[in-house]
C-alpha cells in the first residue's frame, strides 16, 4: 500500500470496487492505517485484440472459504427455501457478527424468482414480482372484507366428493370406521383417544361448531347432527333423504332422492328448506364462495354452476365430469371420455391436465400443493410437476381418498373392506380398527 491510498484509489488500480475488498478483508469502514495489508480480488485480464476481437475476458478469483450447511430456515418472500437438493450454506468470518449466507440460485427459482446474468455490469440479479403479488393480494383481500367474512365449510371438497368420510376440527378427526360397519367416530390426529359417537352409517361427515352433521345411511339417508362430545343425536329433516349433503355456515346444501335428486338448502336446524334451480339428475355438488357447483345426468355430467341464492345459473365446461374438486379458483376433475385428470377456472378458462397415462382415477382429492388419486394403486403428483409418485404400501384396491392434516384416510378391500390411514408422505401405513 503507498503513502495516501485510500480503499477508493486502490480499488480504481485494481479494477475492482471498494465494496468488494472491505468484504473480503471484514472492514467495517473504509478508513486505512500505514502499513495495513489487504487481500485484493485477483482480475486477470487477457487482451484479445490481436485476434480481431476488441473485447476482453476477464476472470475474477477470490480465496477460499468454508462454510457450514444452514440448519434452520432460509425464508424468502415467507417460503422456506432451505428445503430442496441445494443446501443453504453459513460462512461465518472472524469477528463477524452474523454469517454470510450462501443461496444456491436454483432456490430462488423455486420461489418464482428469475435470476439472470448481466454482462455489462457483470452482475447476477434476482428480480421477482413479490411485491407487486403482495399488493394484488392486499386489494383482493380488501375487496373480500366487503362483502363480509367467508363462512365457515364443514369439509374440504376433495373429502365431499369421496363420500366425506373423514373431516378435521382442530386436532381432532371424526370418520366413518369402515372397518367397524362404518359406524362414526373420532380420535386425535395422533390415533390416540378414539372413541365411537354412535352406531349410525355416517357418510359426508361435516363439522361445525360443536356439531358433527351427515348422512345416515340406517334411516333411509337421511340427514343427522350430534355434538362432538356424541350427545343430543337429533335426526335435521324427516321428509328428506340426501344423495351429497355440504354444510355452509349456518345452511345445510343438499341432493334430494325425493325431488328427482335436485338440489336444497336448508338451515341447520331444519328450518327454511329451498329448491336451488329447476336442474335434477345431480350426481355431485359442492358449493364454495357464493356458488354451487355440480354435475348432472340429464346434462350429461357437464359441470355447471349456480348463485346460492338460486341464480345465474351458466354451464362451465362440456366435459362429462365426475369426482369434482373445488380449490380456489379452479374445478378439479375426471373426464368420462379423456384420459388424465384435468382442472379449469370457475369461469371455464385455462383448460389443464395431469397424469394424463391414467384413463380412469377411481379417487380424486387436492388438497393444497399435491393431487392423490387412486388408480388400483395410491399415487400423488405435485400441481406444478408431472412426476407421479406411488404411495406405498397399500393393502388393496385404494378409494374414497380423504386428507386429514399430513394423513390419508380411504377405503381398501383386504379380507373384507377396511379403513387405512398412512401419512401423505406414504409411511406409518396402519388399519384403523
Amino acid at each position: 500500500m503507498q503513502y495516501g491510498d485510500t480503499l477508493f484509489t486502490i480499488a480504481s488500480r485494481f479494477h475492482t470496487t471498494p465494496e468488494q475488498i472491505a468484504r473480503m478483508n471484514n472492514l467495517s469502514h473504509y478508513h486505512l492505517a500505514w502499513g495495513q495489508q489487504l487481500y485484493i480480488p485477483y482480475l486477470k485480464s487477457q487482451d484479445s485484440r490481436s485476434a480481431g476481437n476488441h473485447s476482453q475476458t476477464r476472470q475474477q478469483a477470490y480465496r477460499p472459504v468454508t462454510a457450514y450447511t444452514a440448519t434452520r430456515p432460509i425464508l424468502v418472500n415467507g417460503v422456506d427455501i432451505n428445503t430442496g437438493l441445494y443446501p443453504v450454506l453459513n460462512y461465518q468470518p472472524e469477528n463477524a457478527e452474523y454469517p454470510y449466507i450462501y443461496v444456491p440460485i436454483a432456490e430462488f427459482r423455486r420461489v418464482g424468482a428469475r435470476v439472470t446474468w448481466k454482462e455489462q455490469e457483470q452482475l447476477i440479479v434476482v428480480e421477482t414480482d413479490y411485491y407487486q403479488l403482495k399488493q394484488e393480494n392486499e386489494r383482493l383481500r380488501a375487496q373480500l372484507a366487503a362483502y363480509g367474512p367467508i363462512p365457515q365449510q364443514g369439509n374440504t371438497s376433495g373429502n365431499i366428493s369421496n363420500w366425506g368420510i373423514a373431516a378435521q376440527q382442530g386436532d381432532w378427526v371424526y370418520f366413518s370406521n369402515i372397518t367397524n360397519g362404518n359406524r362414526l367416530y373420532k380420535m386425535r390426529l395422533d390415533g390416540t383417544a378414539k372413541q365411537k359417537l354412535n352406531d349410525d352409517n355416517a357418510l359426508y361427515i361435516n363439522v361445525m361448531g360443536d356439531w358433527v352433521y351427515y348422512i345416515n345411511r340406517n334411516d333411509q339417508m337421511k340427514m343427522y347432527k350430534i355434538r362432538t362430545d356424541g350427545t343430543q343425536r337429533t335426526k335435521i329433516d324427516d321428509q328428506h333423504s340426501a344423495t351429497v349433503m355440504v354444510v355452509v355456515g349456518d345452511w345445510i346444501y343438499y341432493v334430494t332422492q325425493s325431488e328427482q335428486y335436485r338440489i336444497y338448502k336448508m338451515n341447520v336446524n331444519g328450518t327454511g328448506k329451498t329448491r336451488m334451480g329447476e336442474d335434477y339428475g345431480v350426481e355431485e355438488m359442492y358449493v364454495s364462495a357464493d356458488w354451487i357447483f355440480y354435475t348432472a345426468q340429464p346434462q350429461n355430467l357437464r359441470i355447471y354452476k349456480i348463485k346460492t341464492d338460486g341464480t345465474n345459473r351458466a354451464q362451465v365446461t362440456q366435459d362429462s365430469a365426475r369426482q369434482l374438486n373445488v380449490v380456489g379458483d379452479w374445478i378439479y376433475f375426471v373426464n368420462q371420455t379423456l384420459p388424465g385428470i384435468f382442472r379449469v377456472k370457475w369461469d371455464g378458462t385455462g383448460k389443464t391436465s395431469f397424469a394424463a397415462e391414467y384413463s380412469n382415477p377411481t379417487s380424486l382429492n387436492v388438497h393444497g400443493d399435491w393431487i392423490y388419486y387412486g388408480y388400483s394403486d395410491l399415487y400423488k403428483t405435485r400441481l406444478d410437476s408431472p412426476e407421479q409418485i406411488k404411495l406405498t404400501p397399500v393393502y388393496g384396491f385404494a378409494g374414497l381418498i380423504n386428507v386429514v392434516g399430513e394423513w390419508l384416510f380411504f377405503r381398501v378391500q383386504y379380507n373384507g373392506e377396511k379403513l387405512l390411514r398412512m401419512k401423505t408422505d406414504g409411511t406409518q401405513a396402519e388399519i384403523v380398527g
